[in-house]
């Protein structure tokens, strides 16, 4: 080989090198905007991102996720299966990722991969899951918080300790949690925070309590896009609250207004809304249109677990009404295979 070609190899070989060695920590915001740098600091309200000696903030409410310039490839999997409600898939994956960390490990991904498996798991256990139970994941996301307070996951974090306080019957622990999330300066979460005490006082059958608080958030939404996300929760925490007062007529209203205006990307809220339109028709005396409406969720939106197990468990008790036996049995098995600690099951 010639020296000219030599040359020209030593050149690539060094490119690569330099590529390699400048890898960035990339912060992903909801508007599909990233951030390439060094994440030198973050609190629970910004990340700080520091590339060639300039650095900039970015508020934790624009933030989708981070991935950091060391952590493994199947990390950035393990996010995407949560984002997408896949989290068993998740937490297999985390399984094999925490076998391989060690004392080198980068802090922020040990974090990481903490907060991400503690959710996965609440997530599955708030559904019913036979290997997840409540417990066990509320203290393991109790433990994230107190050791990591100033990780841009924290107000995240709290509102999940709030779900599984609330799937846990300790309301005023939910409540104590969700006002932590209230603390947030931005109103969107402000609005998830009185969402979730709406959903505390919903549990409790506090109806009269809950429908105030989700009123009360409708009328603080802004125009922005996470403020009217946040703000078709409300509605359907109102429209919940209302059929369980047998105000149905209105109830549907409010769905059907929820339906029209949310996005594909909203599968939890869009699961959520078919399960209260198909408790609506249930009430309604309607067996065959709610049968169409828990299909959905059970069809288009199972990955949602809480949802997807009211689904079935309305199934197994409209099939047998309709007469469709061998349907109803599917469901049921359907509903104690999956979640046999849900409520739902049990019922």
């Amino acid at each position: 080989m010639n020296s000219r070609y030599l040359t020209l190899a030593a050149l690539l070989g060094l490119m690569v090198a330099s590529q390699a060695h400048a890898a960035y920590d990339t912060v992903y915001e909801l508007s599909g905007t990233k951030h390439n740098g060094k994440v030198t600091s973050m609190t629970p309200d910004e990340v700080t991102v520091t590339r060639g000696g300039l650095s900039s903030t970015v508020a934790v409410n624009l933030i989708s996720y981070i991935s950091f310039d060391t952590e493994p490839l199947t990390l950035r999997t393990a996010r995407k299966h949560v984002r997408d409600g896949r989290f068993e898939d998740a937490v297999a994956l985390i399984e094999k990722i925490k076998a391989k960390v060690d004392a080198g490990t980068r802090g922020e991904v040990v974090q990481d991969i903490a907060y991400y498996e503690a959710l996965a798991r609440g997530q599955m256990a708030i559904g019913g899951s036979a290997d997840h139970s409540l417990g066990g994941a509320a203290k393991m996301m109790l433990n994230f918080v107190k050791e990591n307070p100033d990780n841009f996951h924290y107000y995240q974090a709290c509102q999940t300790l709030g779900q599984l306080a609330t799937a846990l019957g300790s309301y005023p622990t939910a409540i104590k949690y969700y006002k932590r999330v209230g603390n947030a300066p931005w109103k969107d979460y402000k609005m998830r925070a009185m969402v979730g005490i709406g959903q505390a006082n919903l549990a409790q059958k506090s109806y009269a309590e809950a429908l105030t608080w989700f009123e009360r958030a409708i009328k603080r939404a802004g125009t922005d896009a996470e403020s009217q996300r946040a703000r078709r929760s409300c509605v359907l925490g109102k429209a919940r609250a209302l059929a369980a007062t047998g105000k149905i007529d209105a109830s549907i209203q409010l769905v059907n207004t929820v339906l029209g205006a949310a996005g594909v990307d909203e599968r939890v809220l869009l699961a959520q809304a078919y399960t209260t339109l198909g408790d609506c028709y249930r009430k309604s005396n309607k067996p065959k249109e709610a049968v169409l409406e828990f299909l959905k969720v059970d069809l288009l939106y199972n990955t949602h677990p809480d949802s997807h197990a009211e689904a079935l468990s309305n199934l197994v008790e409209l099939w047998t009404q309709l007469n469709q036996r061998d349907r109803s049995v599917k469901a049921r098995k359907m509903l104690q295979s999956y979640y046999p600690k849900s409520r739902f099951a049990a019922k």
